[in-house]
């Protein structure tokens, strides 16, 4: 429990402004940049179901909240590519029973010759839609991991898994006493980017979450180097390999987990994600 409770910790780090606008979502469409390289991989649901992914909680169902593929016109949200959307929560009932994870995960291989993506090429670019109705908070003291990257490796032990970067949604009140953006609502969302480092909160960045349409969260990695990430085709910032390893490091690497959702401890109502995306 020691690692969940310093994943959930609130942490920032140096912020640059580098990288490019793709729209803001406000039609209800994922927009894209003319030419841009169509995914080495992508989901958006239609399946019904979790398949394309390598996990969404099966097995830890004792650990894990609400994670499921819904129709968005049942859910009652705009349809933004397809039909369906995963829908994450962590209701009050889970909080109160340690149910804090509502994410699902997918790994991409490192290993030469039977994988996906080799150790040498995990730079692309990761995107993925989220839609947060108005009602959507962040309860006081608590925060949520919506969108992550972590690096899975074997040990003399079996395996370990750690994160390396994400962005977090904090409570609103807080942080705009800290640099983020005031006159929202008290426990209204606001995004930053955290490591597992932390660290660095003279150069944090914060930004509003639209509430009641689509935007797109979006991460540009450079192996090795650096992670630009973006909210709504705006920069959100940049963390670098200087503050914490970008991409998996570890000599026994196996996978570069990426993986979307709703990781929190505070109920917050439920939100959705669609059009989840590797481009390399």
């Amino acid at each position: 429990m020691a690692a969940l409770t310093h994943l959930l910790l609130v942490g920032a780090l140096v912020v640059a402004t580098a990288g490019i606008a793709i729209g803001d979502g406000s039609s209800g469409t994922a927009q894209t940049e003319a030419g841009r390289q169509a995914p080495a991989w992508a989901d958006s649901f239609e399946s019904g179901d979790f398949r394309r992914w390598s996990w969404a909680g099966q097995g830890q169902e004792e650990l894990w909240g609400h994670v499921a593929v819904v129709e968005a016109a049942s859910a009652g949200i705009p349809a933004l590519d397809g039909e369906h959307a995963a829908r994450f929560e962590t209701t009050p009932d889970d909080i109160a029973n340690d149910r804090i994870h509502a994410k699902v995960f997918r790994s991409f291989s490192v290993a030469q010759g039977v994988s996906e993506r080799p150790y040498e090429d995990q730079s692309g670019t990761y995107g993925a839609w989220y839609y947060l109705p108005e009602t959507y908070r962040v309860p006081h003291g608590t925060t949520v991991n919506a969108f992550q990257f972590k690096d899975n490796y074997r040990t003399q032990d079996g395996k370990q898994s750690d994160p390396l970067w994400w962005v977090n949604f904090g409570n609103a009140a807080y942080w705009s006493e800290r640099g983020g953006p005031r006159g929202l609502r008290d426990d209204a969302p606001v995004a930053y980017i955290n490591s597992w480092t932390g660290g660095h909160w003279d150069d944090a960045s914060f930004a509003e979450v639209p509430l009641g349409r689509w935007f797109e969260l979006r991460a540009e990695i450079t192996h090795g180097e650096q992670i630009a990430f973006h909210l709504d085709g705006r920069p959100l910032g940049t963390g670098y390999a200087s503050q914490q390893p970008v991409g998996t490091f570890h000599r026994s690497s196996i996978n570069l987990i990426f993986g979307v959702g709703n990781y929190s401890g505070g109920a917050n109502g439920p939100l959705y994600v669609d059009a989840v995306s590797y481009r390399p």
